[in-house]
């Protein structure tokens, strides 16, 4: 069976209820609103204690031995676990905070700001298209930071133009590109050069860029180039050499300041957000960061020339906070690189930190009926039933309870006193793994091949480790997916990378709730 003929397609039918809940009932998240507002305290004694610097930092890429200075906030952990409604909590005490005493920018969206076209390239490189079409570019700098600038002079309530130092760093770096160019096309006309006439500037630019001075030029490099290109690299890296050599000569400067633009551009922005900050401390908040995610080290350039008048708020499905794999380099966690004292980090992956006890839903479904007279609290009985059915979700309680708004009935959460009512509630059932299950995979919905490889993961009996002639070898019923792992895992490797937001920390197995809503949903 292909691909192509095999799709699973799962009570679209079942109608989502229309009932809408009042947004302000927040339960299990006390902890949490405190820790921020410790946060926010320590980061206003701070500002208060320490003078405005003259001049912004410049751009660096942050370390253990040189940190950010940033105040930060993390929030990440699964779909549906109440990271936005957090988020958005949090938002409203920052602004409450001392009458005012930071500009909070209003809350950005990255899913609602972005356009189709954005996410697709900063996906990238990634994502499933990207991953069959190789590219010779890595996230272009250029774009990554314009469409950031877009997004903060939006929300700010300023003009493109109010950004200065950014738009003179852009105009500066397009003068360097075309500058760089024209010198690569005067060497196709030297005889002594005219070997590299077959092959684009792009080319040339991205083996400078990708390849070490004076070292040999990685194959990996080279097959990137040979698949994108259609051509063949038939120079060695010494000719390679002498090209930058060439080049630094005729540029006067650093050939590098040419090939990485994101310094210059990155320095630009983060000095007009320092500029911003100089009269009142200014806190960003990014919801849906993982659309973001790509050009994350490109932020921190923008954030080490800001400095620690400059705060941000992030919520993702993604651990930032650990270190990582982004775009196939190892990237520093934030944890290696904030102080400790002026970082919060909210987990909702590990445990069950993100999800509500039983208790959390009696709370939740008492204060509902203090809102909604024409329903009651749910018994023990129905809160331990409700439980069951939704392993305290966020998303699937909403779900329950926007559907008892409509259906005041909780006998529909006892079946032995409402044996005939099998039918409602099989239809709560199948809206609520619908529902949970599509917020677990969104962003596996691009790619048909890693949403089956997922499903066949969670119809594993043992774990994963235990299994990896398994993967390789056998085919998992009723999937019927043969998952097949080239040489080294890396394909089952990638999912674990692409998707860390479903599997377990440090262990290649599924989340219980994944893999259990899963197999729920699985025929």
């Amino acid at each position: 069976m292909n691909n192509d003929e095999f799709a699973i397609v799962r009570y679209e039918d079942v109608p989502e209820p229309n009932y809408e809940l009042p947004d302000d009932i927040f339960v299990a998240r006390d902890r949490q609103v405190e820790d921020f507002g410790n946060w926010l305290n320590k980061v206003a004694r701070r500002v208060a204690e320490t003078s405005v610097p003259a001049n912004p930092a410049e751009p660096f890429k942050p370390n253990l031995s040189n940190p950010l200075k940033s105040p930060l906030v993390l929030i990440y952990g699964r779909g549906g676990y109440g990271k936005s409604t957090l988020l958005g909590k949090l938002h409203e005490e920052a602004k409450k905070f001392q009458d005012g005493f930071f500009e909070v920018v209003p809350l950005i969206d990255s899913e609602k700001v972005l356009s189709d076209s954005e996410q697709v390239f900063l996906r990238h490189p990634s994502s499933p298209e990207a991953a069959s079409t190789p590219q010779l570019e890595e996230l272009e700098p250029g774009r990554y930071y314009d469409i950031l600038h877009q997004i903060l002079w939006e929300k700010m309530n300023k003009k493109p133009t109010d950004f200065k130092e950014y738009d003179e760093a852009k105009k500066a770096v397009a003068t360097q590109l075309k500058r760089l160019d024209g010198e690569i096309d005067k060497l196709k006309t030297d005889d002594k050069y005219q070997w590299i006439g077959k092959y684009s500037g792009t080319v040339i630019k991205y083996l400078l860029k990708a390849s070490p001075a004076g070292g040999v030029i990685p194959d990996k490099v080279l097959e990137t180039v040979e698949k994108t290109s259609g051509v063949a690299i038939n120079f060695s890296a010494a000719q390679l050499h002498e090209v930058r050599r060439k080049l630094n000569d005729k540029l006067a400067t650093e050939l590098g300041d040419y090939l990485s633009p994101e310094t210059r551009l990155g320095r630009g922005l983060g000095r007009d957000l320092f500029r911003f900050a100089r009269s009142r401390p200014m806190l960003l908040f990014f919801d849906t960061y993982e659309l973001l995610r790509e050009g994350d080290e490109l932020l921190r350039l923008v954030l080490s020339v800001a400095g620690e008048r400059v705060g941000l708020v992030m919520a993702g499905r993604d651990d930032l906070y650990a270190s990582r794999n982004n775009s196939g380099t190892n990237l520093a966690g934030y944890r290696n690189i904030t102080s400790a004292n002026y970082t919060v980090a909210i987990n909702f992956l590990d445990g069950d930190d993100g999800s509500f006890s039983p208790l959390n839903l009696k709370e939740y479904f008492e204060e509902l009926a203090a809102r909604r007279p024409h329903i009651a609290a749910l018994s023990d009985e129905a809160i331990e039933n409700v439980f069951d059915l939704t392993l305290g979700i966020p998303l699937a309680v909403r779900l329950v309870a926007a559907t008892y708004l409509g259906n005041p009935d909780q006998r529909l959460f006892l079946p032995e006193e409402n044996p005939d009512g099998w039918q409602q509630r099989e239809e709560l059932e199948r809206l609520v793994i619908e529902e949970v299950v599509q917020r677990f995979l969104v962003h596996a919905q691009v790619s048909p091949d890693d949403k089956l490889r997922l499903y066949a993961l969670a119809l594993l009996r043992r774990p994963i480790e235990a299994q990896e002639e398994d993967l390789r070898e056998a085919t998992l019923n009723p999937v019927g997916v043969k998952l097949k792992l080239p040489g080294e895992g890396e394909q089952f490797y990638r999912l674990q990378r692409r998707y860390s937001f479903v599997f377990q920390k440090g262990v290649p197995v599924l989340h219980r709730e994944v893999r259990d809503f899963l197999r729920r949903w699985l025929p």
